[in-house]
């Protein structure tokens, strides 16, 4: 990995415009969206999504407005989205602002439409640790492994639920159906090996898969600017009873492939993220990424999905100032399909923060920016448990004074809270990758 001085370099960066960051962040909530959003609704563009990157350089940052839509825009709706920009950011402001425009992939690809770094971590480990390859038994499913949880008695990990997604048994008729979770994925065995059960699926955040979502807490908490009526997050997980090998995961994320780091592993994690995420400096290790380092978001992206959908907003990852080349962090950076349920970690601190689920994509002939990771923050994780599953209590992570044993499987105790807080919606699936779907597709899996 990158030596301390070059860490230092990207720490000194993020410190720079985190300087002016509550400040941006008040007139973007209060001005500039709201500003933008009302020419979206005159232009009847009701497909959208709206981001906040930055380019570094002597002269200070650079904050780009990146507007996303599904075709190209009127040029009287650009032109207004450009005059917008400019008379809020104002040189008086002394903030540096301009506006970019990229037409997004909205369909879903089975082809190879960019040129992935091969995988990073797909071969067997033991002991496992956070970022190891896993998958459904028999199944051309490859994602990647999170953390250990404690939750009552039950010792189990955090995954993606879209992870199963065609899996034998898992619909809406069995709550905790016979599914179990491998290592390493089926496709990464080599010719005459099978891979080995880990755990067994024991609960998750809801059938039609890609459509659930909850109130967050967690913009309630570090982005009070985000509207209430905006504040609503993807859920995307599943709890797995460890068994067998599973029962000795780690809590370290691995340093793989070999070479990235001096070390094997991270030291283990201490806790969840009790303070903002944004602009922290994170780690993480994907199936296919393997480990490496990104930045939070300044601010969430909100995303518009058609003109029946609410309006919504997510945490994402941008690649971290001068570290990966555009091109590299886009062909092996964080996101990359296999990469769904790697588990970020804050680099200071090392308190995990939340899991990656998806990826955003462009168009072919789309202009090469960077990438942006979307990732569930462990606060909304964890409501949704306990909202799920009121009788279970909240879970946490395991530590090394838990047991390793579990208690007997059994479906979860008290079911599913009919009454809690998360909605089905109804409509077209989000538009954006999913990170952790058919790696034989070899392509970012577009909704």
């Amino acid at each position: 990995m990158s030596d301390s001085t070059e860490l230092a370099t990207i720490r000194a960066k993020l410190k720079e415009r985190e300087r002016t960051s509550e400040y941006f962040n008040q007139i973007w909530e209060d001005e500039a969206l709201p500003r933008l959003k009302e020419t979206m609704v005159k232009g009847n563009i009701t497909d959208y999504n709206i981001s906040i990157q930055a380019d570094y350089s002597e002269y200070g940052v650079l904050r780009i407005v990146e507007v996303v839509t599904r075709k190209r825009l009127p040029d009287n709706t650009n032109q207004e989205l450009r005059r917008n920009v400019s008379k809020i950011f104002t040189p008086e402001r002394s903030l540096h602002v301009t506006i970019s425009f990229t037409i997004g992939v909205v369909k879903r690809t089975s082809g190879t439409e960019e040129p992935y770094a091969s995988p990073g971590n797909a071969r067997y480990h033991s002991p496992l640790m956070v970022g190891d390859s896993v998958g459904f038994e028999k199944g051309e499913y490859a994602a990647t492994i999170g953390p250990a949880i404690k939750w009552g008695d039950r010792t189990g990990c955090l995954v993606n639920f879209h992870l199963f997604y065609g899996a034998p048994g898992v619909n809406e008729e069995q709550e905790a159906p016979e599914c179990h979770l491998v290592h390493p994925a089926g496709i990464d065995c080599p010719t005459g090996t099978i891979p080995v059960r880990i755990a067994k699926i024991g609960a998750h955040s809801g059938y039609r898969m890609y459509r659930t979502q909850r109130a967050s807490r967690s913009f309630q908490e570090f982005a009070p600017k985000v509207p209430p009526d905006e504040r609503r997050v993807e859920t995307d997980w599943a709890f797995c009873d460890l068994e067998g090998e599973g029962l000795l995961l780690q809590n370290c994320i691995r340093y793989a492939p070999d070479g990235r780091e001096v070390e094997p592993h991270s030291s283990p994690m201490s806790d969840t993220m009790s303070i903002s995420p944004k602009l922290r400096m994170v780690r993480c290790t994907g199936r296919s990424s393997g480990f490496r380092y990104a930045v939070v978001c300044e601010t969430p992206i909100i995303v518009q999905q058609g003109p029946d959908q609410p309006t919504t907003r997510e945490w994402y990852l941008e690649n971290a100032p001068g570290l990966l080349a555009v091109e590299k962090w886009n062909a092996g950076g964080i996101g990359i399909p296999g990469d769904s349920g790697a588990a970020i970690i804050d680099d200071e601190t090392r308190a995990f923060i939340g899991h990656v689920w998806g990826r955003n994509h462009y168009e072919e002939d789309a202009p090469t920016g960077p990438r942006l990771a979307y990732f569930s923050h462990a606060m909304d994780i964890f409501d949704d448990f306990e909202s799920r599953y009121p009788a279970m209590g909240r879970p946490r992570l395991r530590t090394d004074t838990d047991t390793t044993s579990s208690a007997p499987i059994q479906p979860v105790a008290g079911g599913r809270d009919p009454s809690n807080r998360v909605t089905f919606v109804d409509g077209e699936v989000p538009r954006r990758s999913k990170a952790g779907l058919p790696i034989s597709f070899f392509g970012d899996y577009i909704h």
